[in-house]
């Protein structure tokens, strides 16, 4: 699948996510550097690294006001009324300021810029990015911090680049991953490459940006034993890319995923599931096990009958879109 180039986090810098995200960052890189083995940062979205708060792109959407310049507000309201601010917090802020002289906030560092900050000389930096123009501009700048060969740009997918440097050299290391998802398959592709990145480096820290948003994509079902027609349990790997003809093991195997996703999302095949394991068991004997209300009891055919059974979880094809539950996402 070609990428997409749509999303530039220059309009998006200094907003709420990144204040929550970058502080994070800190608190975890802190931590890591108490300890005199060095280790390696590798940001698998890395975007342009650093931008401009008072330039036409932050100010088009202006989500830094209701991001870090709350944040500032916020401390210097509690500062001024002798209330205590958490460390973290503070550990963030001097961060952020180290990139601004004066009081005035004209420059946000990205997760690239605050990772090299605080870089010991042991420690590497790998940054991917495929961005044309942010690309462009993260080589522009790390060039300019003349670093040599402690931090690296990868023009590359991060998704794929990933697995070519783990294990890190140290056994020591930290991934962060934030895509745009502005590609439906990049929650899947997420949920993939952390599970590759956990066989290859199983003690590694891991920094993962998952949305929890009411869109299906969002919350497909985690990956394991499936159920297939009749309850079979099949392999994880048995049919993925079957969808219309296609073989497993190929690139159409993520889309066929995706597919399943949008049409039987986590919240709905819990339920699903549950009724297709009544549907194994005699009509009465399976839903007074599973305790089903009188509703689902309705949708079992008279004697127990199996109804035909659709995707990789197990679930009623004729089931009613009313009983579906509806959608609350997480907080």
């Amino acid at each position: 699948m070609r990428p997409m180039f749509s999303y530039r986090h220059a309009f998006h810098a200094g907003n709420h996510a990144d204040v929550l995200k970058h502080m994070t960052l800190v608190a975890i890189l802190q931590y890591m550097g108490q300890k005199e083995t060095g280790f390696t940062v590798v940001d698998t979205h890395a975007g342009a690294g650093v931008y401009r708060l008072d330039q036409e792109h932050a100010r088009t959407s202006a989500e830094s006001d209701a991001g870090i310049f709350r944040l500032i507000a916020a401390v210097e309201a509690a500062q001024a009324g002798g209330q205590p601010v958490p460390e973290p917090v503070l550990d963030y802020m001097q961060q952020v300021r180290s990139f601004n002289s004066g009081k005035t906030l004209r420059t946000y560092p990205g997760s690239p810029w605050i990772a090299q900050a605080l870089l010991r000389p042991q420690d590497r930096l790998k940054l991917f990015e495929v961005h044309p123009t942010d690309a462009r501009l993260l080589d522009r700048q790390v060039a300019e911090l003349g670093r040599g060969r402690q931090i690296e740009v990868l023009r590359r997918n991060g998704f794929e680049g990933l697995k070519s440097l783990l294990p890190t050299p140290t056994r020591r290391g930290l991934v962060l991953m934030d895509p745009s998802y502005e590609l439906k398959t990049d929650y899947a592709a997420v949920v993939d490459c952390i599970e590759e990145a956990l066989k290859r480096f199983p003690t590694g820290s891991y920094a993962v940006w998952y949305p929890v948003i009411g869109r299906p994509e969002a919350h497909a079902p985690a990956p394991g034993p499936q159920l297939g027609a009749g309850g079979a349990q099949r392999r994880p790997d048995a049919d993925r890319g079957q969808e219309h003809g296609s073989r497993p093991g190929t690139r159409s195997d993520l889309d066929a995923r995706q597919r399943h996703a949008r049409d039987q999302p986590a919240f709905h095949a819990r339920r699903a599931a549950a009724r297709g394991a009544a549907l194994r068991d005699t009509g009465a004997a399976g839903a007074d096990r599973l305790g089903l209300d009188g509703r689902e009891r309705r949708q079992l055919k008279p004697g127990g009958q199996r109804r035909r059974l659709s995707g990789r979880t197990a679930v009623p094809a004729r089931l009613s879109r009313r009983s579906r539950p509806a959608i609350h996402p997480s907080p």
